[in-house]
């Protein structure tokens, strides 16, 4: 009787030391990931007219910005994204931004990839802050749609680890993470521009990649590639 009793007494120290193992591995690999983040939003405003959509984005990112699986030193970022209704035959437009009474004389430039003008202030922005874009006059006020998330920027990026775990184990090399992480709020303005989500992604020093898709809602995994 004894001897069943420290069998299974052992037993279950192993496993319980085999759990935090575990447990303590997937923390510092968490820890390592967080340390390699390239671009990470932190909110995001949002506001319409009859003639466009516009979306400010804050947070940081890498300075110079290269997708190439290392991260580097990180500055702030606020880019203000316009798409307009009826497309626009401009390669750029003047406009202004007005951040807590504080006006800001700006050019947006045609995104290559996509059909939007963008700007970035180079700057951090806060919730609370009172933000409205103007274009020929015509003035758009815009709301903080990060603070009606659910799922902050810190739970997001939790999510997007826990769901990539053995793609990111595979990532480490001699204590090291090899790659960069982001993670971006996106929308898809063909179906709803009122409608964002988080996009966890990874670039891997290998050349590999993948991403997950997050309700900002109730934080479920819509997609993973």
């Amino acid at each position: 009787m004894k001897t069943k009793f420290k069998i299974s007494l052992c037993l279950i120290v192993f496993f319980l030391i085999s759990g935090l193992t575990l447990s303590a591995c997937t923390f510092n690999l968490a820890t390592k990931v967080k340390q390699n983040i390239s671009e990470l939003a932190e909110e995001l405003f949002f506001g319409e007219n009859d003639d466009a959509y516009v979306t400010i984005t804050s947070g940081y990112r890498e300075q110079p910005f290269e997708y190439d699986g290392v991260c580097n030193e990180s500055v702030d970022f606020c880019v203000i994204d316009v798409v307009f209704k009826n497309n626009l035959s401009l390669s750029e437009i003047d406009a202004q931004i007005t951040i807590n009474d504080k006006a800001h004389q700006i050019t947006l430039e045609k995104n290559p990839f996509k059909s939007s003008f963008m700007f970035d202030l180079q700057k951090s922005i806060d919730a609370s802050d009172h933000i409205f874009f103007t274009f020929n006059e015509k003035q758009i006020d815009l709301t903080c749609k990060s603070k009606d998330f659910s799922i902050n920027y810190e739970k997001a990026l939790n999510i997007g680890i826990e769901n990539t775990l053995e793609k990111l184990k595979n990532l480490t090399s001699r204590g090291s993470f090899k790659g960069e992480c982001y993670l971006k709020i996106i929308n898809n303005p063909l179906q709803n521009s009122k409608l964002f989500y988080w996009f966890f992604s990874v670039k891997g020093q290998d050349g590999s990649t993948f991403s997950v898709i997050i309700d900002p809602i109730t934080g479920s995994v819509l997609a993973k590639y």
